[in-house]
């Protein structure tokens, strides 16, 4: 019998396309609530600031100097003149026309400081004037002044006036958890006199989503819809919890729609490309390459197409857009990255190997030195493996350098250094004495030098610092249940580690081994093929095709094991059984 660690140290690293453009492009939402500019069809920084002309009133002669210097400066496009002047001359006047196009002027230009001064210091002049209460709610959103903007917008709920209920939403859903469920009870008691107000019914939605409440949600949102068809804010919304809830097409369609009604905004037609990339590759680099014609430059959309081209395996075009990233110095880390995993499908590993190691410490680094690490592996190269590790740790901390402690030592376990591994993880728990991986790293390399008790320690210490640790517990069950004669002890382990899990693989292979060393080969069986169908795996082949060779049934065991010795020619677990059974395939 042999340990299952190795299935158990797995950990699938599954990335969706659409995940990564994310990451890629600085306008896509990371969070479900997160919105961005365009969710907001406002009008230009151009039309924003040149709306009204205030220089050709009574003022003096220093003051209009400052005023027609500043519109010069709008008309030439020199916005951060006329914001000086106008922000200058707004607080030495305190005059009320020249104190609101500041307040216009910073918003629109988004110097929030200066726009919730300015907006500030004309409430103080005219305190009904409504304009001044929507900037100044908005502005305290972005200041995190979430009270004062909540008083805000319910001022301009009661005159019937636009609000900032939905940025307000947004703003407490991405950084505020502690204040979701009391701000939702808000938005509750509003609705019920207001239960028409899309501001309001937006934000009610965006809360009850990150509540974990998307059907809710979805209901909230779409009555916002249907009371403005146009509303962007209201759509995205919508679009996000059909994502959330799995229904990716009819979310498509949605934002096809909202494409062709404004076919000019292009954080809309990136917002449908993204969402293309989870259901039709082809239709969603079609709408990429419209966005990269009309921003050639865009390192964003350089990537996203990159990306999109190596899913459909269009790799030397994919190849390009990441060189072209590294020509514009943009997203280096990123581009090295995907040009490793491009060149490794290409089945190119010395190519890969060079990009691999140009990541640095970054998103995809940790990725990129195991990978490098496994191509310098397989070309005997382990010396070099270990030094870049090592090079590596010397600027590191953290959760990083606890890593590379981990990657270090199953180098050095790979090439048979067993001693040399423990003393790296020993090294590495001496620095991070609470560190679950470091000592599951050490337990697993107790199990295999045959030291029970000591896998039993580490993995117990584990469950005292994480006490619902389904891989901890999963380890020492099936330790026991393997190596032990402990059977009801290690059952009470499996049984846990199984109900926090009930469709890990893993876990379900220790289920079955524990029956079969019960003498339940029935049970033992089902367990056994349930974990093999739901991950492919020489261990798990090794265990089932045991079972089925003590049952009688010899020959669906040897395909069990061929069909395992086919995803690891070397399995060590599945020749031990064969040698133990006295079995030849």
């Amino acid at each position: 019998m042999s340990s299952n660690s190795l299935i158990l140290q797995k950990r699938a690293k599954t990335y969706s396309l659409a995940g990564l453009f994310c990451i890629a492009l600085s306008s896509c939402a990371s969070k479900p609530t997160e919105e961005t500019v365009v969710d907001q069809p406002l009008q230009s920084q151009e039309q924003a600031v040149s709306q009204e002309k205030v220089a050709d009133r009574p003022f003096s002669a220093e003051t209009l100097y400052a005023l027609l210097t500043a519109e010069m400066a709008i008309d030439r496009k020199r916005y951060d003149v006329a914001l000086g002047n106008y922000v200058q001359q707004a607080v030495s006047t305190r005059d009320p026309g020249v104190v609101a196009k500041a307040a216009h002027i910073t918003s629109a230009l988004k110097a929030h400081n200066a726009a919730l001064e300015m907006a500030q210091l004309w409430l103080e002049l005219e305190p009904d004037n409504t304009e001044a209460v929507r900037i100044l709610s908005t502005e305290l959103v972005t200041a995190d002044r979430l009270d004062e903007a909540l008083e805000q917008s319910k001022k301009l709920l009661q005159k019937g006036l636009p609000t900032a209920f939905d940025a307000l939403a947004v703003k407490v859903a991405s950084n505020n958890s502690s204040k979701i469920q009391s701000l939702s009870g808000e938005y509750a008691q509003l609705l019920e006199q207001h239960p028409n107000n899309t501001q309001l019914l937006i934000g009610y939605s965006i809360l009850q989503q990150k509540s974990g409440q998307p059907e809710d949600a979805l209901k909230t949102i779409k009555k916002a819809a249907k009371l403005e068809p146009k509303n962007l804010r209201a759509l995205f919304q919508e679009t996000r919890l059909l994502q959330q809830l799995d229904k990716k097409e009819e979310a498509v369609a949605k934002l096809e729609q909202m494409v062709e009604d404004n076919p000019e905004n292009l954080g809309l037609r990136l917002r449908y490309a993204q969402s293309l990339a989870e259901v039709d590759l082809k239709a969603a680099k079609e709408q990429f390459q419209i966005l990269y014609q009309s921003a050639p430059n865009n390192p964003g959309i350089i990537m996203s197409l990159g990306l999109v081209e190596k899913e459909l395996g269009q790799y030397e075009s994919a190849i390009e857009r990441f060189r072209l990233l590294l020509l514009q110095q943009q997203n280096i880390n990123s581009a090295h990255y995907h040009l490793g995993k491009t060149f490794d499908r290409l089945q190119m590993p010395e190519e890969a190997l060079q990009h691999y190691l140009q990541v640095t410490p970054s998103q995809h680094f940790l990725e990129s030195i195991s990978r490098a690490t496994e191509i310098l592996v397989n070309s005997e190269r382990e010396f070099e493996a270990i030094q870049n590790i090592r090079e590596h740790k010397k600027n590191s901390k953290g959760r990083l350098l606890e890593s590379l402690f981990i990657i270090e030592s199953e180098v050095l376990t790979s090439i048979g250094q067993q001693s040399a591994s423990e003393l790296v993880i020993n090294e590495g728990i001496e620095q991070f004495p609470q560190s679950t991986k470091l000592l599951y790293a050490r337990a697993m390399i107790h199990v295999k030098n045959n030291y029970i008790s000591g896998a039993e320690s580490d993995l117990k210490r584990i469950l005292e610092i994480t006490p619902n640790n389904p891989a901890a517990l999963n380890a020492l069950g099936y330790t026991l249940v393997d190596q032990t004669n402990r059977f009801e002890e290690a059952e009470t382990y499996i049984r846990q580690a199984h109900k926090l899990t009930p469709n890990n693989p893993a876990v379900l292979d220790s289920v079955g081994w524990l029956e079969y060393r019960k003498g339940n080969h029935s049970a033992a069986l089902k367990m056994l093929r349930q974990a093999m169908q739901a991950m492919p795996d020489h261990e798990i082949a090794a265990h089932l095709g045991e079972v089925l060779w003590v049952s009688g049934k010899k020959d669906e065991a040897k395909r069990v094991w061929r069909s395992g010795l086919e995803l690891n020619k070397h399995s060590e677990v599945i020749y031990k059984t064969l040698h133990r059974l006295d079995v030849e395939l």
